[in-house]
């Protein structure tokens, strides 16, 4: 009794599509999301039942505000100023690359840390705010009142090295508070939209001197001995044309040409070997 050969399609059926699926399920569940964005997603609450919310896209940097302080105003106020602030930046930057990460929950990421405090916003503590938040930068405001002027100082620090990006300082004398809000918010804003797309290498002290001072000064040194090799090699070039020619004219029985010739040949191939012997040396 003879049974029937299986058709292509019956034997590639099953693991064809079990490999699409896996492929499908590969592309769904590795693509990364940040934890900004789903805690966005989560905030703003689901949609209708039995339908699922589109994930935002993906953004490649954070800017958080890391402290907003205010001296000689009411509490009140200081919740006021710090809102408008936080509105301002939260819309600029949802038009660019970038999430936003307000004050309250930066701390709120914060507070578990061993390594941070309030108050710290230099070397160790960015660094922590980075691993803690993942901002890449952070902004610290500071407003103060007195009488019917104002100042405020804005500073933009990246978290990597805890350099200062930029700062603004500024005051506005005989203002009204609404003037003062709204001029501390309108610069806050474009200090941060200012902010270069690439920070650079985060160089330490060290590493900047070996950038901007030691590496040069290595490069001209070392175009020495490269240059007395050259010159030594063009020594040696003449001095074999000249051996050459003084043999012509030792052949020739001219003895009063060939041995200037060949003398100077003899003293040509000196020059290069102490030209090579001093490149090797200085190197």
């Amino acid at each position: 009794m003879t049974h029937p050969r299986p058709t292509p399609s019956s034997s590639l059926a099953g693991p064809a599509w079990a490999t699409l699926v896996a492929l499908v399920l590969t592309v769904m569940l590795g693509t990364p999301r940040l934890a900004w964005a789903e805690g966005r997603a989560s905030a703003s609450g689901t949609g209708a039942a039995g339908h699922s919310k589109t994930a935002p896209p993906r953004k490649d940097r954070i800017v958080g505000v890391l402290d907003v302080r205010v001296s000689n105003l009411s509490q009140a106020v200081a919740e006021q100023f710090e809102q408008r602030l936080e509105d301002q930046l939260e819309l600029q930057l949802g038009s660019v690359d970038a999430w936003f990460a307000p004050r309250k929950q930066m701390q709120q990421r914060l507070a578990a840390s061993t390594k941070w405090s309030p108050g710290c916003q230099s070397g160790p503590c960015l660094a922590e705010v980075r691993v803690q938040t993942g901002a890449e930068l952070v902004l610290v405001v500071y407003l103060d009142a007195v009488g019917s002027s104002y100042r405020y100082v804005i500073t933009m620090l990246r978290t990597d090295t805890g350099a200062v990006v930029s700062q603004l300082s500024d005051t506005c004398a005989v203002c009204t508070l609404e003037e003062a809000l709204s001029d501390a918010t309108i610069k806050a804003s474009g200090l941060v939209n200012e902010a270069p797309d690439d920070l650079g290498s985060p160089l330490g002290a060290g590493e900047r001197l070996e950038q901007e001072l030691i590496a040069p000064l290595r490069a001209r040194a070392a175009r020495g001995p490269r240059r007395l090799r050259q010159g030594a090699l063009v020594l040696a070039g003449l001095a074999v044309l000249a051996a050459g020619v003084g043999g012509y004219w030792a052949s020739s029985d001219d003895d009063r040409l060939a041995r200037p010739t060949l003398g100077a040949a003899a003293g040509l191939a000196g020059g290069a070997l102490l030209g090579f012997g001093l490149s090797f040396t200085i190197d």
